[in-house]
């Protein structure tokens, strides 16, 4: 349920209280509450379907998180002397979505640190810096080798 005005304290502390009390619909329904103006969810902790799936709650857009994973990309990724970044890399080695991974590596090939390619092993982010490749076709037969 949700709330442009956000809850009184009374509604938050009756749904915090940790009892399921008011809470719990039935096995399978549990009521969350969704402050929209502070952005926020107010819930149960103790309630394990909740607690489980809160993540599906995030106010966090596709764009902020794509560019979250491009910072961490920058911080993790190209940290070391690889010449290409694959998408999949960036899936799990960040745990993000597919959609998130090919936002960010766009974002980076955009800015310029490196040239996007789709590749029989998917889309890999050539770095235009790296010392090794320095042409694409290089990296390329390297990467299907």
């Amino acid at each position: 349920m949700a709330s442009p005005s956000g809850w009184t304290d009374t509604v938050e502390e009756t749904i915090r209280r940790g009892d399921g009390t008011g809470t719990s619909l039935s096995r399978q329904v549990e009521l969350v509450l969704v402050d929209l103006y502070e952005r926020r969810l107010i819930y149960d902790a103790g309630q394990s379907l909740v607690t489980a799936n809160v993540e599906l709650f995030e106010f966090e857009t596709l764009t902020e998180r794509a560019q979250a994973a491009e910072a961490d990309i920058r911080d993790e990724l190209l940290a070391d002397d690889r010449e290409y970044l694959q998408l999949e890399t960036v899936v799990e080695e960040l745990g993000v979505s597919k959609q998130v991974a090919a936002m960010a590596v766009n974002r980076l090939a955009a800015q310029g640190t490196g040239t996007l390619r789709q590749t029989s092993h998917g889309l890999v982010l050539y770095l235009r810096w790296r010392g090794l490749y320095n042409t694409v076709e290089t990296a390329v037969g390297q990467l299907e080798e």
